[in-house]
This record gives C-alpha cells, structure tokens and sequence, in this order.
C-alpha cells in the first residue's frame, strides 16, 4: 500500500526530520546537522528541563541513520523495524 503525506505526518516525527535532512542526504550532511543540533540541545548548553531526552533522542537518531544498514531497515520498515532488530537477511 502507498502511504499518503497524511498517514506519514499522523505517524509524527522521523528521524530525518528530527535532524533537518532528507532521505537523499549523505553522511557528511548528515554528521553536519547532528553537529549543529547537538551544540543547541546539549544538557550542558541547554537549560530546559527535557534537554536530557532531547538530546538522547537526537543522538538515536543519528547512530541510526549513520549506520547504513540500520538506514536501510529504517527507511523500509519504520521505528519499528529498528526496535524488532529486522534485517534484510532475516
């Protein structure tokens, strides 16, 4: 089935939106983003009482997307691929 841009955004945020990147983005785009991101959402730079999630959240997001297998389970099966450990081989 073809998800429309409504089930997508109703799903809520994704990784690549959370760094501010696209799918088509390359590593170095991506590690740029995390770079400029982290320097903002850092417990240490970041007073607000959920800078701590934030930044964990942020940090996931980018070991996951670096990481090119677990970007190729990410972009065909979702959160939950990556929860469930799913691998193409599998």
């Amino acid at each position: 089935a073809i998800k429309t841009g409504l089930e997508l955004q109703q799903r809520g945020h994704n990784y690549y939106t959370q760094l501010g990147v696209t799918r088509a983005s390359s590593p170095l785009e991506i590690k740029r983003a995390y770079k400029k991101l982290s320097l903002l959402l850092h417990p240490d730079k970041n007073k607000s009482p959920d800078a701590s999630d934030q930044f964990d959240a942020l940090k996931q997001a980018y070991d996951v997307l670096m990481d090119m297998e677990f970007r190729e389970v990410y972009n065909k099966f979702g959160r939950d691929g990556i929860k469930n450990n799913k691998r193409y081989d599998e």
